[in-house]
């Protein structure tokens, strides 16, 4: 999926709406840099949208990802697998 923009006012109320956000080769490396990382695989938050009462939303979703950087000893490259999950309030 390339959209990264999910408009709240045009979902539907009435069930969730799941997502799945993979950034493209450029995001990946503005974050890799951002990051101060040297590699990221395997990006991805998936995920859903759940209206709550009668205008807020909760978003539940895991963040994925595989991040190589440097061994804070040894410098060598770690990879390090993240599956984290993620909740966020949209209060109106």
């Amino acid at each position: 999926m390339s959209k990264t923009t999910l408009s709240l006012a045009r979902l539907g109320r009435s069930a969730p709406t799941a997502f799945e956000v993979e950034p493209d080769a450029e995001a990946r490396a503005r974050l890799i840099e951002a990051l101060d990382l040297r590699g990221l695989r395997k990006v991805r938050l998936t995920g859903e949208v759940t209206p709550e009462g009668k205008a807020d939303w909760r978003l539940d979703a895991t963040l994925g990802a595989t991040a190589i950087q440097d061994c804070v000893v040894t410098l060598e490259p770690v990879t390090t697998r993240i599956d984290t999950p993620v909740t966020r309030r949209y209060v109106a």
